[in-house]
């Protein structure tokens, strides 16, 4: 089945029914709230850890990945006893390769899931410091189509054209929105927003239907918002660097 891009009006239709679900509130009646940046969203401890395999090329990869599958299928007995010793001769030219680069092959092998958890934990885990505190963020709104139900869904990203011609940010700087109220729903998707609300840490995965096609959005925060602002500004939002490993 394939789902069509989302044009001009069906935007202005999301736009249209998310406001019904916003009721103005007053400035002077929200509680004390601290201001962020993006990059505060993101747990700084998972981001530092040694990923040794930043280090090899692709080759290098490419080629420790084949060593893996070939010792894996032979543990497994998966090898076919006529393929099996061109299956050995492979494997000890690759080894020999890596080996003669400096490459410690069956250290690095040993580590690969290791770092994958470490890489996982940097690409997901949040700020523990701001669970469930009050916050103001500027960001951009971005109104999509949830596939699995048709019901609209709202994310805040850091970036105009994240999530459309831009890919999504890491899942711990992509927020979900929810139970927003404002005083205006009807706004450019690349015009900046400041929203006030309750961040909860609340992982998610909502395939969606965004400019470009189906997008699948990863998000580590839920945002109870509670108003939302147009602002004026130049200042593009910057992201943590090293997130973006997977």
């Amino acid at each position: 089945m394939q789902f069509p891009s989302i044009g001009l009006s069906t935007w202005v239709t999301i736009a249209l029914a998310l406001s019904c679900l916003f009721s103005p509130i007053p400035v002077q009646a929200l509680e004390p709230h601290d201001q962020i940046e993006w990059s505060e969203l993101v747990d700084v401890e998972a981001q530092n850890f040694e990923d040794p395999f930043t280090e090899l090329d692709s080759t290098q990869l490419f080629q420790l990945s084949e060593i893996a599958r070939i010792r894996q299928d032979a543990t497994e007995g998966s090898i076919e006893a006529q393929v099996m010793q061109k299956a050995e001769t492979r494997l000890e030219e690759l080894e020999g390769k890596l080996r003669a680069q400096g490459v410690d092959v069956d250290w690095l092998i040993s580590q690969r899931w290791i770092v994958a958890e470490r890489r996982h934990n940097a690409y997901w885990r949040g700020n523990a410091e701001l669970r469930n505190k009050r916050v103001s963020l500027v960001g951009y709104v971005v109104p999509t189509l949830q596939v699995s139900t048709g019901a609209w869904v709202a994310f805040f990203v850091p970036q105009a054209g994240m999530c459309s011609h831009l890919p999504p940010p890491p899942p711990n700087q992509l927020i979900r929105i929810e139970d927003a109220k404002t005083e205006e729903m009807v706004f450019s998707r690349m015009e900046p927003v400041e929203i006030i609300g309750t961040l909860i840490e609340n992982r998610s995965t909502e395939l969606v239907n965004v400019v470009d096609g189906l997008l699948e959005m990863n998000s580590a925060w839920l945002l109870e918002a509670e108003s939302l602002v147009r602002v004026s500004t130049s200042q593009p939002a910057m992201l943590r660097p090293g997130i973006l490993r997977k």
